[in-house]
C-alpha cells in the first residue's frame, strides 16, 4: 500500500520521542499486579508474568498518544530533546511547493492521526498484547479492563480540557488546579494504572485489588505537593 510509508515514518518518530521516557505508568501497574497476585495461593508462572508486561506496553503507547496531543495544544517544539511530531513533518515537507503555513498544518495534521493512531493500538495491546510474549493465551477479564482503560482515557482528556481553560485565566480557582491535577496526575499516573494491573492479575479477591488504590492515592498527592522522593514512596 503506498500510504504505509508514512505511518511507518510517524511511528518511528514517535519512538525517537518516547526515548528518555520513566516509563512510570507500566511500573505501577506492574506493582498493581504484584500485590493483588500476592493475595492468591497459587503463583503465577514466568510466561504469565511475561504476558503481563508485554499488556503494559499499552500503557505506554497510551501515554505516547497523551504527549503528542498535548505537544500539539502547547505548540511545543522539542520532547526529550527531539522535534516534536508537528514540527518534525513540518520540516520534512521541505520539498514540497507549500508554505510555512502549509507545512505547519500538515505537521499538525499527521500528529493528530498518529495519536489517533496510538491510542487504538494502546487499546489493543492491553487487551490482546503485542503477540511477542511467550503466551498470549492467558484469559483475562476483557469487559473490565476496557472499563478501566476507558475512565482513564475520559478523565486524563477532561483534565486536559480543564488545563486548557485555566490557562485563559489570571487567577483560576484552586479547587480547579486541584481537579485537574487529580485528573491529568494521580488517577492518570497511578490510581488507574494500579487498578488496570491489579485486573489483570485475575485475582480471587477483587475487594482488595478495588480498595488498594485510593491508599496509595493519598501517599501519591502527598508526594506531589511535598515534593518527595516519588519512587520512595513507591
Amino acid at each position: 500500500n503506498a500510504y504505509v510509508p508514512i505511518a511507518h515514518a510517524l511511528l518511528l518518530q514517535c519512538r525517537n520521542i518516547s526515548n528518555g521516557g520513566k516509563r512510570l505508568r507500566p511500573y505501577i501497574a506492574y506493582i498493581g499486579y504484584l500485590i493483588s497476585i500476592s493475595f492468591d495461593d497459587e503463583s503465577k508462572n514466568d510466561d504469565y508474568n511475561l504476558d503481563i508486561i508485554d499488556r503494559l506496553i499499552g500503557l505506554e503507547l497510551f501515554h505516547l498518544y497523551a504527549l503528542v496531543h498535548d505537544d500539539i495544544i502547547d505548540s511545543a517544539y522539542t520532547r526529550h530533546g527531539v522535534p516534536t511530531i508537528q514540527v518534525a513533518m513540518a520540516q520534512s515537507a521541505t520539498e514540497r511547493n507549500l508554505d510555512a503555513n502549509e507545512k505547519a498544518h500538515l505537521g499538525q495534521s499527521y500528529a493528530i492521526l498518529v495519536g489517533d493512531l496510538l491510542f487504538g493500538i494502546a487499546q489493543k495491546v492491553l487487551l490482546l498484547g503485542t503477540g511477542l510474549s511467550a503466551d498470549t493465551s492467558i484469559a483475562v477479564d476483557q469487559k473490565r479492563i476496557a472499563s478501566l482503560f476507558s475512565q482513564m482515557a475520559e478523565g486524563v482528556i477532561v483534565g486536559q480540557m480543564i488545563d486548557v481553560e485555566l490557562s485563559t485565566q489570571d487567577r483560576p480557582p484552586l479547587e480547579s488546579i486541584e481537579l485537574k491535577n487529580q485528573m491529568k496526575t494521580a488517577h492518570y499516573t497511578f490510581v488507574y494504572p494500579f487498578k488496570i494491573g491489579a485486573a489483570l492479575s485475575g485475582t480471587s479477591h477483587p475487594e482488595y485489588s478495588n480498595n488498594l488504590p485510593e491508599d496509595y492515592l493519598n501517599v501519591f498527592e502527598d508526594t506531589y505537593y511535598s515534593h518527595d522522593s516519588l519512587f520512595e514512596s513507591i
